[in-house]
């Protein structure tokens, strides 16, 4: 609601030959009685520019607010209307955003050219109103481009009203393209081993030639390899896992170093738990399983690749690997005294092996029998070769 103020008149003439026909500005319009057409009730016109002309207003302050009431007789508009006093001040009221230009129009209807304007903003107290209507002034924001604030009416706390619009997940799992885990954690694949890099999450290059893996440890790699990866599909590799596990028990430098008890699947049984051959649920249902509970327990076990027997049997003896001497280093069981119970015949103590110890020497004996009968055939195997060569000798 902007509030016009005059300067001082830059010319007093009037009359003919001065641009000036209407009445004279000296004149006190305060002293002029009513006019005919407010007393009738007629309304004024309204200047080209859409405001009123009226006889008299009164400025009035409440509540923190400024504004102007038409005080002529009969009242008329109380908006978009201006005046002119004695005093050679304009003042008007209105409330279009274009006020500031558009209220020197008047000027041309009250013929007041040689007066020279300032104008003063005289807007309400915005603050004060809202926090007598209890509301909270929030400014909202676009792609980061500021716009209008906008008034909201306060209904307990800010935070309890704000909505927190959810993002469109990204794509993280180079393999099966899921947003809920990384190539790392995959196990949908159709080729039954997990290709690209874990390191980089991407289709590129393999793991192992990625410069992270170069920098691993030969421990390191078969935890990435092996232990990692055990109940899941295995990460294809130019060198298999379990020959960097081979090589992980023949080298002297890792003795000492954990051994894993847990082992990938065969590519044929991921295949299996692709195509839906194997398990009671669909690939997806396990890897949602997966992702939620984080624990290889929700999958379907290889029973095939279970102990290092069967690593052997299913990798190692196929490819000429003997059976590493490591493995045959079992820790020094840890005796164990127990009392026995009582009976009528007395008190008795007994020392009874662990489970766990019989079944490690049962899979000694197992794998030195195995050893022993693939010695045999390959000494068969020497005297057939060498019998061969005596006969094309002779």
């Amino acid at each position: 609601m902007p509030r016009k103020t005059t300067g001082q008149q830059q010319s007093q003439q009037s009359g003919a030959g001065h641009g000036n026909m209407g009445r004279d500005k000296n004149q006190d319009l305060t002293s002029i009685g009513p006019s005919l057409a407010s007393k009738h009730g007629i309304q004024k016109r309204e200047s080209d520019s859409g405001m009123s002309i009226v006889d008299s207003m009164q400025r009035r302050n409440s509540n923190a607010e400024m504004g102007l009431v038409n005080t002529s007789h009969g009242r008329g508009p109380q908006n978009r209307m201006v005046t002119g006093v004695h005093t050679n001040e304009l003042e008007a009221s209105i409330d279009r955003p274009d006020g500031s230009q558009i209220i020197t129009t008047p000027q041309t209807v009250l013929e007041t050219r040689q007066v020279a304007l300032s104008a003063e903003a005289a807007r309400q107290d915005r603050i004060a109103e809202a926090k007598s209507r209890n509301e909270l002034i929030e400014a909202y924001s676009s792609a980061g481009k500021p716009r209008r604030s906008r008034g909201t009416r306060n209904r307990g706390a800010l935070q309890s009203r704000v909505t927190e619009v959810e993002t469109v997940a990204e794509i993280l799992c180079a393999e099966c393209g899921s947003n809920t885990h990384t190539l790392k954690g995959c196990i949908t694949t159709m080729s039954g081993d997990i290709r690209g890099c874990v390191f980089c999450n991407n289709m590129s290059h393999a793991t192992d030639t990625c410069g992270q893996f170069m920098d691993l440890s030969m421990g390191q790699r078969v935890k990435l390899l092996v232990t990692d990866r055990a109940g899941m599909p295995p990460i294809l590799t130019e060198v298999p896992w379990w020959v960097w596990l081979y090589k992980f028990l023949t080298t002297p430098h890792t003795k000492g170093q954990p051994i894993p008890d847990a082992f990938p699947w065969r590519t044929e049984f991921a295949r299996d738990i692709h195509d839906g051959k194997r398990g009671s649920k669909s690939v997806q249902e396990y890897q949602s399983d997966l992702d939620r509970s984080h624990d290889i327990r929700v999958l379907p076990p290889d029973e095939r690749i279970q102990v290092m027997d069967d690593v052997f049997s299913h990798f190692w003896q196929k490819e000429g690997r003997v059976w590493p001497a490591r493995l045959n280093e079992l820790p020094i069981p840890t005796q164990t005294n127990t009392e026995g119970t009582s009976s009528a015949e007395g008190t008795a103590n007994v020392d009874a092996p662990d489970k766990a110890e019989v079944q490690s020497l049962r899979d000694t004996v197992v794998r030195q029998a195995i050893q022993l009968g693939e010695q045999d055939k390959e000494i068969e195997r020497l005297k057939k070769q060498y019998a061969d060569l005596e006969r094309r000798l002779a």
